[in-house]
Formats: C-alpha cells, structure tokens, sequence
C-alpha cells in the first residue's frame, strides 16, 4: 500500500534545465496523485499533462503512471478507466518511456501480497509486506526520508542524481525483482533491503515520491524528461 502524503515545504537553489521538449502525460485513473508532479515538473519548466482516456495514454510521447492506496484498488482502476489495456499496448509497442510511481511501480509488477490481482507484468518482480526482524524497532510502513543504494551508477536514469539522494517513501509493501541484476537500478533499507528504482527497456518504476523529495525529485524527474 501506498499512503497520502505529508505536505513538506522546502527551499532550495539548484536549478535544473530539462533536457527535452518532449509532453510527459500523467495518468489520472481515480488512484493518484497528479497536482505534486504537476508542480515538479513546472518548476523544471518540463511540457506535461494531466490524460485520463485510452487514447491520449495511446498517443503520449512520454508516460507517468503515479499511484496510492492499495494494490487491488489501483489494478480496478486502471481497468474500470479503460487505461489497462491502453498501458498494455503501449508496452508491447516498446517505444514509449513509462515511470511508474509509489503504487504505480507495484502495479508494473506481477502481482503483490497486499491482494489477489495481477499486475501489469511489465517487469519481473512482486511485492511483499515489509517485515522487519522481530527484535527490530523498525516501524510500517515505511514513512520518511531515506538514502538509496545506487545499483548501476552509471545508468542514465540514475548517473546525475546528487550523492547521497535521499527520497520520501510512504509505504507497507516493497517490490522485489526476480532478476535483480538485469532489473534493480537501486534498493534501499528498512528493516531489510529491497528494490526502489527498476528498469527494463522503456519502463521504469520509483517507490519513492520524487514530487515530495525536493532537489532530488526534481533531479530524478528531469533526468526521465531526458529519457
């Protein structure tokens, strides 16, 4: 599950240049949050909108499919809005840049332990409760900001993040790649540690909320305008 979030109020003064005109469409399908990334992604002067129908998801150059709450209301949404089977085409096209956020890179998963529908399929993994040793003070869900463990550095998705990048996470459950080699980009630790950024070809998923993790968000995000 993923969780509403915290307001938090930041200032900073790096300033990032997108690297693409290129329109990122947002998915709004009932399970996500749009207004936060909206601000992200203006700050970076990023060409965006906010698209809810099969055939603007059909016709997006770029894609952000955000999410909260849990994984079965997330996979009925996208299948009550008609967005399934449009996510679906696209990927097969294997032309298109997704990022799936938070509840939305759960979805991008077969399946998770919080329900009993599939997910989209789109990259090799599950998620499973976090479950941290019994002795542990580690607390769920996994709330606030923590560091990543950089994978593949030298990823284009990850090569100009600052170091250390700390992100916000609102979270009970953790996705798990079954080819971590191929799929993890980076993983982080509460109680254990698992995945948090992954890839496979155009698709790509956050367990953080970059449009809540300041400098590092807007780091993240305009690196994906990039892509």
């Amino acid at each position: 599950m993923c969780f509403p979030l915290l307001i938090l109020n930041f200032s900073f003064t790096i300033r990032f240049l997108s690297a693409s005109c290129t329109l990122i469409s947002i998915i709004r399908y009932g399970s996500a949050n749009t207004g936060s990334i909206c601000s992200m992604l203006r700050k970076l002067s990023i060409s965006h909108s906010v698209i809810d129908t099969p055939e603007q998801i059909l016709s997006a150059e770029k894609l952000i499919l955000p999410g909260v709450g849990s994984f079965d209301a997330g996979v009925r949404s996208l299948q009550d809005s008609s967005a399934w089977s449009a996510l679906q085409e696209v990927h097969n096209r294997g032309t298109v840049p997704l990022l799936g956020i938070c509840l939305g890179m759960q979805l991008l998963g077969y399946s998770s332990e919080e329900g009993s529908l599939p997910g989209l399929g789109f990259i090799a993994g599950s998620c499973n409760k976090i479950s941290p040793p019994l002795d542990s003070t580690v607390k769920v869900p996994h709330m606030g900001w923590n560091s990543l463990n950089i994978q593949k550095p030298n990823h284009h998705l990850v090569a100009t993040l600052p170091t250390p990048s700390r992100f916000y996470f609102v979270h009970s459950y953790c996705f798990k790649c079954e080819n971590p080699h191929e799929n993890s980009l980076a993983t982080a630790f509460h109680g254990h540690s698992f995945d948090v950024m992954i890839n496979s070809h155009l698709t790509y998923g956050v367990q953080f909320h970059p449009e809540k993790s300041h400098v590092y968000g807007l780091a993240l995000f305009n690196q994906f305008a990039s892509i």
